[in-house]
């Protein structure tokens, strides 16, 4: 089943067709949610909130080729709302599911692979987190940039320069970081 065939059966009422939606956009949604709000517990909150305001208006959806859009749209806009009751930080090791973290390690034979990844994660949790949305949006999400900018209502120009700074703070807390590896130097940008 696609995206389009479970959103147009599910404005019918057919509930295994939003089932389908829901397992597709699940894991993702945690672990941006997770970063929005950096509590693991509210982020369960906001993606279970995220659901059941689509599925109460997911007739009101006319393109449903535009699901994950309107959904993660959804989504930063309920984080963004609990971000602000709710100023708790969570571990690192809590971004990723095990099973993730079990499947990241098996890929990367190397140690380096994975500091360099834990070194950015752990710096990405440290920038403002209008910067920490919009590089989880671009980069962890692949949304466009036109995209972003109609989720969070601003223009994008203002997405463009968020992402720019983004970078360079990330970059500067990268180059700070005490275990940073060798690799991440000066002259090169940092890529997510």
């Amino acid at each position: 089943m696609d995206q389009v065939t479970a959103v147009l059966q599910g404005q019918k009422g057919d509930k295994d067709s939003f089932r389908f939606l829901v397992e597709t956009y699940q894991s993702g949604a945690l672990s941006t949610a997770l970063f929005l709000t950096q509590n693991h517990y509210t982020a369960q909150d906001v993606v279970q909130e995220a659901f059941v305001q689509c599925y109460l208006h997911l007739s009101e959806l006319r393109n449903p080729a535009q699901f994950k859009w309107w959904f993660y749209r959804i989504l930063t806009r309920i984080a963004w709302r609990k971000k602000e009751k709710d100023g708790k930080a969570i571990p690192i090791a809590d971004i990723f599911p095990a099973k993730e973290r079990e499947l990241d390690e098996e890929n990367h034979s190397s140690s380096a692979k994975t500091d360099v990844k834990e070194t950015i994660m752990e710096c990405l949790e440290k920038l403002d987190v209008m910067y920490r949305m919009v590089l989880t949006l671009y980069y962890f999400n692949d949304f466009s940039v036109g995209e972003i900018a109609r989720m969070l209502d601003v223009a994008e120009g203002t997405v463009k320069s968020r992402l720019y700074h983004g970078r360079q703070k990330l970059k500067e807390k990268l180059l700070q970081a005490p275990d940073h590896p060798e690799k991440i130097t000066n002259e090169e940008e940092v890529s997510l």
